[in-house]
């Protein structure tokens, strides 16, 4: 008997659990499903000016793009509502969100929030999503620039805030300011070129944010490589950087956040997973390690000095310059373009300026955190009169010349590396003023990852 009723209360007791456990997958299940809905608002324009038909135009086109930026950044359930809200209204957009989420009942009569009235259907959706996004053009200006030798243009300047809401717990998480200038002859134009710059900057701005941060785990070691579980649909790109983090945790500004200890870059996608070469990893990696975005813009920027030696004529130059590599959408190749100018010798250029623009592409060879870089370039040289001694008249473009340059770099820090290059080059002359050679380049630089 006595066993009979332990029995049976270990069947109760295990059925209780079932209960529970489902109770707390639906309760679960529930609040994920809310927390997938994105609400992003139309843009608030206000007496800033007239809005014209062009501006309504581009304006609309730009949030169908800040559509895609949250669509693609997030993996949320995004929805774009035509209502629009002021900034002085914020504050009360807020405490009618709250009110209407701790009352927990369907809104049945239209909600006014200042200009604006939200309908009771349309209300329900805001206040059961997670977040909304309130754009608010806050600065617009169109100037036409005159200039007596090349045709009249003009000036656009945009500047849009991008206010996140976080609906759940009534509180702002961000306020985005964003700032383009566009230049066209014509002035709905140069409206569309400002406004173009700014999914750039906000999908920058968005994957910055820890609720946007892309975290999940390692499920896969294939040695040097790994697989994440984060993919196309989650808009993972080739050439994405991923930190790989530690299991101990470092206190910073009274929360507590898991250390960075190593570092990832994607070369490899499919829809729901990644394949990236591990850079660094400071203890053995397993399975289920977790690893999170590191935002970029895709862009390092290396400040390098130049010294290259013609050996046959015994001729030394000196240059300096900057070295812009494209690294969003890009992994063993990547496009770069250099500009130079010239130091050396100093007697040049007391009467002109050389100057060299390069354009080509890098092929690189990771090796842990060395990494071996070759780079095939074509380039030109103009001359800039510095005085009235010099060989040209304003400027001139002196000659054409091909490069080749091997770096063998360094990763100091995930954003910096240490740069030492060695290459041939030859400049062809594109008229009897100037001098054809070529010779020996050596220098240094620093990559800087923005």
């Amino acid at each position: 008997m006595r066993i009979k009723y332990i029995g049976k209360k270990l069947k109760i007791s295990f059925v209780g659990v079932i209960i529970i456990s489902f109770c707390h997958y639906v309760l679960y299940a529930d609040t994920m499903y809310a927390a997938k809905n994105i609400v992003i608002f139309s843009t608030y324009i206000g007496d800033i000016s007239s809005p014209t038909a062009g501006m309504n135009t581009s304006l609309k086109l730009l949030e169908k793009q800040v559509y895609k930026v949250f669509q693609g950044l997030s993996g949320f359930d995004v929805r774009l509502m035509d209502y629009s809200l002021a900034y002085q209204d914020l504050m009360l957009f807020l405490n009618q969100v709250k009110a209407y989420a701790a009352d927990s009942q369907e809104i049945s009569s239209p909600v006014e929030i200042g200009e604006q009235v939200f309908s009771g259907q349309d209300f329900s959706q805001i206040v059961n999503s997670h977040l909304v996004v309130i754009p608010i053009l806050t600065s617009f200006n169109i100037e036409e620039v005159k200039n007596k030798e090349m045709p009249s243009k003009y000036k656009a300047f945009v500047s849009i805030t991008y206010t996140i809401v976080d609906v759940i717990n009534g509180t702002v998480i961000s306020n985005i300011v964003l700032e383009s200038i566009g230049y066209d002859e014509d002035s709905d134009r140069a409206l569309d070129d400002a406004i173009e710059d700014i999914p750039i900057q906000l999908t920058y701005e968005v994957r910055s944010l820890d609720i946007f941060s892309l975290v999940d785990r390692i499920v896969e070691i294939i040695d040097p490589d790994v697989v994440i579980k984060l993919g196309k649909e989650k808009g993972v790109t080739v050439g994405d950087e991923y930190a790989i983090l530690s299991s101990d945790a470092e206190s910073f500004a009274g929360q507590t956040e898991n250390k960075e200890s190593g570092l990832i870059i994607i070369h490899d996608i499919e829809e729901k997973v990644s394949v990236g070469k591990v850079i660094y990893a400071d203890k053995p990696l397993i399975i289920g390690t977790p690893v999170k975005e590191i935002s970029r813009l895709g862009l390092t920027i290396v400040p390098y000095m130049h010294i290259e030696i013609n050996f046959e004529k015994s001729l030394i130059y000196g240059f300096s310059g900057l070295k812009f590599i494209l690294t969003k959408g890009f992994f063993a190749i990547q496009p770069v373009l250099c500009f130079e100018v010239g130091l050396y010798p100093f007697e040049q250029l007391e009467t002109e300026l050389p100057l060299r623009v390069y354009g080509g592409l890098d092929f690189n060879l990771y090796l842990g955190r060395f990494q071996l870089t070759v780079m095939a370039a074509v380039g030109t040289e103009i001359l800039t009169a510095l005085s009235a001694d010099s060989r040209v008249d304003g400027f001139d473009f002196s000659s054409v010349g091909l490069a080749a340059i091997a770096t063998i770099s360094y990763l100091i820090t995930r954003d910096l590396r240490l740069m030492l290059d060695l290459g041939y080059q030859a400049w062809f002359a594109l008229n009897d003023n100037y001098m054809s050679y070529e010779g020996w380049i050596c220098g240094a630089g620093v990559g800087v990852k923005f």
